[in-house]
């Protein structure tokens, strides 16, 4: 094959070279040759080539220019780099010296601390060797000493023995000479009562006076006893009081000196009776119960004058209604006087409970004034005989003698049972009361006026001048003491009623305790004033305490009703 030869349209030759750009740039250069420009064009491209070659100078200048500050900063940061080793290393020689510092002061301090101890130790050895000296010193001391006692209390043993030796030598001659005195003395005594009694029957005058001294002994004997029995019983039954009343407003006491004051105390209190008018004065109940109890009132204050005997009466209802408090009362402004004992007292007492119960009624018929006798929860002792509950016969007999005492009308007792349960009494007891009395719990109104009252009495200071005496007379020592006065302050008649709505059910008693707990809660307070959001706090407690107890009396009554 040729090599000359090639493809047409084919640029390569043989050689696998391009030709054709040479072979157009060398057509170009015939062209630029014969043309006119051609010098134009040199000096263009000649101006082009100088261009460049500026260009290139320029590039290079800069290229020196940034490869000298390149130079300049890798010498900067040497010498910074050198300037911060140097640094590091002054830093690393300083740290190297302080720790040296601070080894030597831990040596020196080691070594005084060892100077301190070792001293400290010899210090100690040395006290305890002193000590150790002082107590064997005073151990010898004390040996001294007891041995010096021992020998005294050998000294004294002996002496002593020698003085009991010398005292029983002279007991025995006096007791010698004593039997023999006494003997003589027997010998003596029986010759003058054999010549007396020999004397005595010889002469009968003698007889008949020694007889008529002995009556007059003896009757002068019986007549003081029933003297001072009776004596005593009266005293007793005016100024003595039955282990069963717990409470009363007959005068008793057991100190002769304290009569008079006592005496004094009791006509100041007839004087006040008499002043009283008012006989439910205090006693705040609803119109119906109202009129019961003023007619059973009048009917006692009146009893005396048209010679009626006295009724026995049964109060019943729920606890904390009014049942004692109006029994006070009745007492207090009928005249009467009144004492108050509890039907569970009456179990303890066993064997003596019959005893009790007599002498409870024959002290009140002694009593001048009248009396009337509260016997609270009176079912505890007057149960129903003959029912499932099976009584103890004591307990039977103490019902018995409580209905023979009470089973004829008397003048001057009036006996007053309490019950919650009256149900549960003895049908006896039943037939022994003449009215029947319900205390049921506070209806609105009576709620209402009771906070009105309680309110009034304890949480609101005296107005007028009769309410300050009345309160100086109340509490005498206030007036030399003083006393902080509650207010109130935004307690309104609304408001009292919005409470009254929404206790209901409480008792008077727990009213009353309410009361008290608003009184008192207002004293915890630097200046005592009643608000209603402090009465709120109070409330609400009592409010949960009430539903607490609800809660306990329903399941109480639940267990009664399994048992029955």
């Amino acid at each position: 094959m040729n090599p000359n030869n090639s493809k047409k349209g084919d640029g390569k030759s043989y050689y696998g070279f391009d030709s054709t750009g040479l072979e157009k740039a060398a057509a170009a250069a015939k062209y630029l040759d014969g043309s006119s420009n051609s010098k134009q064009a040199y000096e263009l491209a000649n101006k082009k080539e100088e261009s460049k070659q500026l260009e290139y100078k320029e590039n290079i200048q800069k290229l020196e220019i940034e490869r000298t500050k390149i130079a300049e900063e890798e010498r900067r940061k040497t010498v910074q780099y050198e300037t911060d080793m140097g640094k590091r290393k002054a830093e690393y020689q300083v740290q190297l010296d302080l720790q040296k510092e601070e080894e030597m002061l831990r040596r020196k301090e080691g070594l005084r601390e060892e100077r301190r101890k070792r001293d400290e130790d010899s210090i100690a050895k040395q006290e305890q060797l002193k000590m150790n000296t002082i107590e064997y010193e005073y151990q010898r001391k004390q040996e001294l000493k007891q041995i010096e006692l021992q020998m005294e209390r050998d000294e004294k043993i002996a002496m002593q023995e020698k003085n009991q030796e010398f005292l029983n030598k002279l007991f025995k001659s006096a007791e010698k000479e004593k039997r023999e005195t006494m003997r003589q003395s027997l010998v003596t005594t029986f010759n003058l009562a054999g010549q007396g009694i020999s004397t005595f029957f010889s002469s009968p005058k003698y007889i008949f006076k020694t007889a008529y001294l002995s009556a007059m002994m003896f009757g002068a004997y019986q007549f003081t006893k029933v003297a001072a029995t009776m004596v005593g019983t009266g005293f007793m039954a005016r100024f003595g009081r039955p282990s069963l009343v717990r409470q009363t407003s007959k005068l008793y006491t057991t100190n002769i000196f304290a009569l008079p004051w006592l005496l004094m105390k009791r006509s100041w209190h007839r004087n006040l009776r008499r002043k009283e008018s008012n006989l439910l004065e205090g006693v705040i109940l609803n119109d119906e119960l109202e009129s019961q109890l003023r007619q059973i009132s009048y009917a006692v204050v009146n009893r005396k004058k048209h010679f009626a005997p006295a009724r026995n009466l049964l109060f019943w209802g729920p606890p904390g209604t009014g049942k004692t408090l109006f029994a006070k009362k009745l007492a207090l402004k009928s005249g009467l006087d009144y004492a108050i004992m509890t039907g569970s007292d009456i179990a303890p007492l066993g064997g003596q409970a019959i005893s009790e119960i007599n002498n409870l009624f024959d002290w009140a018929e002694k009593s001048p004034n009248g009396m009337i006798l509260f016997i609270d929860e009176a079912d505890a002792f007057l149960r129903r005989r003959g029912g499932e509950e099976d009584l103890s016969e004591l307990l039977r007999q103490t019902i018995n003698s409580f209905l023979f005492r009470t089973g004829s009308p008397s003048y001057k007792v009036i006996t007053v049972l309490a019950s919650n349960i009256p149900e549960q009494l003895d049908n006896a007891v039943h037939d022994r009361i003449d009215e029947i009395v319900y205390f049921g719990k506070p209806s609105f109104e009576e709620r209402k006026n009771m906070l009105m009252h309680y309110l009034v009495e304890f949480c609101q200071p005296p107005q007028t001048t009769t309410d300050k005496l009345k309160f100086f007379y109340k509490h005498p020592k206030s007036i030399y003491r003083g006393k902080k006065l509650i207010r109130m302050e935004g307690v309104d008649g609304e408001y009292i009623s919005d409470i009254a709505k929404r206790i209901d059910g409480f008792s008077g008693r727990e009213i009353f305790k309410m009361v008290v707990g608003w009184h008192d809660a207002a004293f915890s307070k630097p200046d005592p004033v009643l608000t209603p959001e402090f009465m709120e706090e109070i409330l609400q407690r009592f409010k949960d305490q009430h539903a607490q107890k609800e809660k306990w009396t329903k399941s109480e009554e639940k267990i009664l009703e399994k048992m029955v």
